[in-house]
Formats: C-alpha cells, sequence, structure tokens
C-alpha cells in the first residue's frame, strides 16, 4: 500500500504513478476513452498550467521516487521517467541556442571552429537523426513547427521551473481555469518576454549585419564559412521566433466557454409546449440544437434552459 495519492508535489498524477510502481504494483495501457476533460481555454490558463506541470514534475528529483535514485524500479522504468523530466529542457535549450546565436551575430564571435568536414560527419548526421526520430516517434501527430512553437510558448516558464530540481519551495495546488476570453494581440503577446527579447536580439543584429554587408555601418566581422552560414541559421531562427509570436497574437478565443459537439435526438419542452429537436452541442449554461419546427426570433425558447428539456430515449 502507498497511503493514497502522494501529495508531496503538486503532480500528484506522475507522482503517485511512480510511487505505485516503486511498491511493486503494475500499470497497463487502456486503449478506451473512458472520459473526455476540457483543455485550457486561453493563453494565460494554458501558461498556468504548463507552469504546474512543470514545476510538480521536477519537485519528483527531489523525492525517493527520483528516477535518479529509485531502485525499486527497473532500468526501463528509470529511463522513461527521466526521459518525461528531461523533456522540460528542451525550451530552455532552444532558448539558450538562441541566445548563443544572437551573441554571434553581434559579436562576430564564434563559440567553436570547425571545419566544413567536421559539420558534415558530425553536425549533419545529428540533425538528421534527431528530425527522423521526431517523425517516428510523433507518427504524424507532432510536426517540427508544431515542437518549435511549443518550446518557443514555454521556454520562460519551464526555465523557471528547472530550480525545483533541487528547491521545490512551497507552492500551492491551482486548478486550472477552463473558461476565458482570449482577444490576442500585443497583450497576449507580451506575455511571451523571453520569446519577445530573443526576436528583437536577432532582427537587429541581422538589419545591422546586413547595413555592415552593404558598407553602410562597421560591424564585427564573422570569419570564413560562418559569414554565411550564421546569418542563414539567424534568419531561420528568426523566422520560427516571429511566427510563433504571430500566431499567438491574431489567435482569437471569443466564446467564454467550451461547447461540446454532438448528435442528439431530445424533447424540447417550453411551457405546455414541446417538440422533437436534434441537439448539436452541450456547454456549461445550455445547449445548441436543431428544429424543424421555426422559432419566434426574440421568444424565450431561443435561449432554454439545460433544464428544459429531457432526453428522447432513441437518443
Amino acid at each position: 500500500m502507498i497511503a493514497g495519492v502522494a501529495t508531496d508535489t503538486i503532480a500528484e498524477d506522475f507522482h503517485t504513478t511512480i510511487k505505485l510502481q516503486r511498491h511493486g504494483w503494475g500499470t497497463r495501457y487502456h486503449d478506451e476513452v473512458l472520459v473526455q476533460g476540457l483543455a485550457p481555454h486561453d493563453l494565460d490558463s494554458y501558461l498556468l498550467q504548463r507552469d504546474r506541470w512543470a514545476r510538480g514534475n521536477l519537485a519528483v528529483f527531489t523525492t525517493p521516487e527520483s528516477p535518479l535514485r529509485a531502485r525499486e524500479l527497473t532500468v526501463q522504468q528509470r529511463l522513461s521517467y527521466f526521459a518525461s523530466l528531461a523533456a522540460y529542457l528542451a525550451g530552455p535549450a532552444r532558448a539558450l541556442m538562441i541566445v548563443v546565436l544572437a551573441a554571434v551575430v553581434w559579436t562576430g564571435a564564434l563559440p567553436m571552429h570547425a571545419t566544413a568536414l567536421t559539420l558534415g560527419v558530425l553536425w549533419l548526421p545529428q540533425i538528421a537523426l534527431g528530425l527522423l526520430a521526431a517523425q517516428a516517434l510523433g507518427r504524424g501527430f507532432n510536426r517540427m513547427a508544431e515542437s518549435v512553437h511549443f518550446e518557443l510558448c514555454t521556454a520562460e516558464i519551464h526555465l523557471r521551473a528547472l530550480r525545483c530540481i533541487v528547491r521545490p519551495g512551497r507552492t500551492t495546488f491551482e486548478v486550472t481555469p477552463k473558461e476565458g476570453v482570449d482577444l490576442g494581440g500585443w497583450r497576449a503577446v507580451r506575455k511571451l518576454e523571453l520569446a519577445v527579447l530573443l526576436t528583437v536580439a536577432l532582427g537587429l543584429g541581422l538589419v545591422l549585419r546586413a547595413g555592415h554587408a552593404l558598407g553602410w555601418m562597421p560591424f564585427p566581422t564573422l570569419p570564413g564559412l560562418a559569414a554565411w552560414v550564421v546569418p542563414i541559421v539567424a534568419v531561420v531562427e528568426l523566422r520560427r521566433c516571429a511566427r510563433t509570436l504571430y500566431l499567438v497574437g491574431r489567435r482569437r478565443q471569443r466564446r467564454a466557454e467550451y461547447r461540446v459537439s454532438t448528435q442528439l435526438d431530445a424533447v424540447l419542452a417550453v411551457g405546455e409546449h414541446e417538440g422533437p429537436v436534434r441537439l448539436v452541442d452541450l456547454a456549461v449554461s445550455g445547449v445548441g440544437f436543431e428544429s424543424a419546427v421555426p422559432f419566434a426570433i426574440g421568444g424565450p425558447q431561443l435561449v432554454p434552459s439545460i433544464d428544459t428539456w429531457t432526453s428522447n430515449a432513441r437518443g
């Protein structure tokens, strides 16, 4: 027995699973949808949820269930859990790479020196194998552009959460809101402060380097092949950063709550009148329905309470 759900961290599901397996319990994958939940509705809620997940899961490193020291787990289990936790390094690692790239664009100083042959033998195979592995493991559902977008959106909160590996601190569980509107624009973009800073640093550096190439201003010179490779890589990363901010800024979520699509036969009762309808969606505050019988515009029956209809046995 494990004396209930683990409460040492705010990632009770992840933590409890490891605790169960430490005490000899097994887990099995059940290939059937048993329940459906609601995802965050706006950017604020999404970032809140991801921050809580990151802090809670990384705090497991400070408990006896840490995959680095839970000897009761099999080697495969320890590797699996460690890989899951190491995934939180993806965003900070990309941010660090862009910081280094921006520094090279601005200063002209290379972090390392390598010949074209060395890059072709060591760097290109690593990049190619990484892309192939991501495509194979994602099985068509995790495209590279979406992965980069996710990493840039979560880089800042995951970077802050890394402290929980050694010092979780006193944190409380906050339920992720499932309602809200998101009007996008600058209000949403400015929440990704790190991504904005990286975009500005890369963009301004490239503008100054282009001015130097055209002979308009002095700027540190990049040596040899780097004079071509670094700006090209910087343009690619700048496009990714800019597109992430563009997608966040243009997103609009004006409906405050989810509507779950459905197709159910029902009977709509308004006062003494009732008639068959087809429910097309369900929400917390009401339902959407189709009816062959016309309703008067502005009548109270246009916005029925969920308590005013009863399910038909045919549904």
